[in-house]
């Protein structure tokens, strides 16, 4: 009994050390100028490849050696490259439905490529505001914030309160995007307070500042009236 786990565990070891192996290779390749040699190597997998899972994880690699083109080439990912990259992952999606690995990956490089609409449609059938999940519905939420919907993107902010992720690692990110929805919405306390919860950050002193002076004026107006 001892013999095959630890038969089974240097097998699990030696297949993860093989995969690792095969994506830094596919990744010098890169380097090197040689994506295409990736590319055609995939390719030649998939049509040897008769098992659906099989053809769905090189699907996945595709997608991946996609989309690291796309971001190799210049500050703004390459458009055509992400959208090769996009339909690879859907591949991939369609062919292991349940793979929620799979699902995410192909919203976050679909927000890359800026189709808030088909992220919105992707995300939407998995979605329960009643039991939100950390990931899906914030992104969600990202997505009706860019189809100026603010409702939607607040429904979709809210329910985390103070434990809502900020998406991107610098503004604007997700704080900025409720802010501005609050904003539109003529919530202007509301807003004031979300604003505040960033006021420890540098970059956010001239913006706090512009949605107070804002709210000054609104103020003074409504006195006025």
């Amino acid at each position: 009994g001892q013999f095959l786990a630890a038969s089974l565990s240097y097998l699990l070891v030696n297949q993860q050390d093989a995969a690792g192996f095969v994506s830094r290779r596919r990744g010098f390749l890169r380097a090197l100028g040689r994506g295409d040699e990736v590319e055609k190597e995939l390719l030649a997998q998939l049509l040897g490849e008769k098992e659906s899972r099989r053809q769905s994880g090189i699907y996945a690699a595709l997608g991946e050696h996609y989309e690291a083109m796309a971001k190799r080439y210049s500050a703004e990912p390459d458009a055509g490259l992400l959208k090769k990259a996009i339909t690879a992952y859907r591949a991939a999606l369609d062919l292991d439905p349940k793979n929620g690995g799979y699902r995410r990956t192909l919203a976050e490089t679909m927000m890359r490529a800026k189709d808030y609409k088909g992220v919105k449609e992707l995300l939407e059938p998995y979605v329960d505001l009643a039991h939100p999940d950390p990931w899906t519905v914030p992104m969600l939420g990202d997505c009706c914030y860019y189809l100026g919907d603010w409702e939607g993107a607040l429904r979709c902010y809210e329910p985390f309160g103070d434990k809502l992720n900020a998406g991107e690692r610098v503004p604007p990110n997700r704080w900025d995007r409720k802010a501005n929805a609050l904003y539109a919405l003529g919530r202007y306390e509301e807003c004031l307070k979300t604003v505040d919860k960033l006021s420890d950050w540098l970059v956010w002193k001239d913006r706090k500042a512009a949605y107070l002076q804002r709210l000054k004026k609104l103020k003074l107006q409504n006195l006025e009236h």
